[in-house]
């Protein structure tokens, strides 16, 4: 079950973001840096469109989206609870927010990849279309699109 996230539950997605990435491998010292660009507030909650994935009343996962204009909008997070990834909770996930948008009468989606997803972001059809300078020094993520 999918639900619109509430304000509740920004402590559990801040936990889930923080678990999902530690899974990639990144250094506690790394992770630690990253403590307030990845913290979900609840007012990012409340401003954003967020989106929470259930299972047996748990949050496995998550999304959001920002609207930059009125064609576009930013995938701003994607996450899924590590022993719930290679489950297909993530392409569950895609689908949804990709109805949600086409729904909304975007034209154009953009993220920022993790370089490690950005091939599930292709399945997708996302393309890449550049790279994004990412606060550790040389590393780059990709930046991806999507025409609606």
């Amino acid at each position: 079950m999918i639900r619109k996230a509430m304000k509740m539950d920004a402590d559990i997605l801040t936990d889930l973001t923080f678990r999902s990435k530690a899974f990639w491998n990144y250094s506690p010292e790394q992770l630690h840096a990253w403590k307030v660009e990845l913290a979900i507030t609840t007012d990012y909650v409340l401003e954003n469109e967020v989106f929470v994935l259930l299972l047996k009343s748990k949050v496995i996962g998550y999304y959001s989206w920002l609207v930059h204009d009125n064609d576009t909008v930013e995938l701003g997070n994607l996450f899924i609870d590590p022993p719930c990834m290679n489950k297909g909770n993530g392409k569950i996930l895609m689908n949804d927010f990709l109805e949600r948008v086409k729904s909304s009468g975007k034209k154009k989606i953009r993220l920022f990849s993790e370089p490690q997803v950005e091939k599930f972001y292709g399945q997708f059809g996302f393309q890449t279309i550049g790279q994004h300078q990412s606060s550790i020094e040389g590393r780059f993520l990709p930046i991806m699109e999507l025409a609606l």
